[in-house]
C-alpha cells in the first residue's frame, strides 16, 4: 500500500486525528513540566535561603549555636559535656557504627574514634532546620580535619541530622545521624 493511501485511510478511520490530538498533548505536557523546571531553579535558590543561617528565627538561631557548640566539644575531646547534649533516650547512627547506638555506646565510640588524633577541626556548614513546638530537626554538613599521632593529615565531610527536643526548657538532642 502506498504511503498516501496508507494516511489515507488512517485519516478516513480517524486514527491520524487521535495520533494528532496525542502527539499535542504530549507536547503540552512537556512544555508544562519544563516551565515548572524552569521555575523551580528560579524560585528554588529563594526557598533555599530562608533555611540557612542568612533568614533564621531566635529559634533556630539558637539550635544552630548549639550544634556548633556540640562539635566545638567534639574536636576539644570534652565526652562529659558532650553527654549533657543528649536526651536520656539518645539513640544515634553515626556514619562508622553498622547499627544505632545509645548514649553510653556514643560516648565510648568517639573516645575511641579520636584516642589516635593530635589534632581535630570540626567546621559546621548549616543548610537547613525546622521547628514544631519543642522538636526541632537541623541537616548540615561538617568538615573534618585531622590529624593522626603520626602527624598523617585527613580531611572529609560528613552529612548530618540531629533530632533535638525541649524538655524542662532546654533542648537536647533525641536522634542523630551523619553519612559520608
Amino acid at each position: 500500500m502506498p504511503v498516501k493511501a496508507f494516511f489515507a485511510e488512517l485519516k478516513r478511520r480517524r486514527v491520524y486525528r487521535v495520533a494528532v490530538v496525542n502527539a499535542e498533548v504530549h507536547r503540552m505536557r512537556r512544555a508544562t513540566v519544563l516551565s515548572l523546571m524552569a521555575l523551580s531553579f528560579l524560585v528554588g535558590p529563594t526557598f533555599a535561603q530562608t533555611s540557612t543561617t542568612e533568614r533564621q528565627s531566635q529559634g533556630e538561631q539558637a539550635l544552630w549555636d548549639l550544634e556548633k557548640t556540640y562539635f566545638a566539644y567534639l574536636a576539644d575531646r570534652e565526652f562529659e559535656a558532650l553527654g549533657d547534649f543528649w536526651h536520656p533516650n539518645f539513640i544515634g547512627w553515626p556514619s562508622h557504627s553498622p547499627e544505632p547506638v545509645g548514649r553510653d555506646n556514643s560516648r565510648q565510640s568517639l573516645k575511641d574514634l579520636t584516642a589516635e588524633l593530635k589534632e581535630l577541626s570540626v567546621k559546621l556548614r548549616p543548610l537547613a532546620i525546622t521547628i514544631h513546638g519543642d522538636v526541632a530537626v537541623a541537616h548540615y554538613y561538617i568538615d573534618v580535619v585531622q590529624e593522626a599521632l603520626d602527624g598523617q593529615i585527613t580531611e572529609y565531610s560528613l552529612r548530618i541530622t540531629h533530632t533535638w527536643v525541649k524538655s524542662d526548657g532546654r533542648w537536647r538532642i533525641l536522634g542523630g545521624m551523619s553519612a559520608q
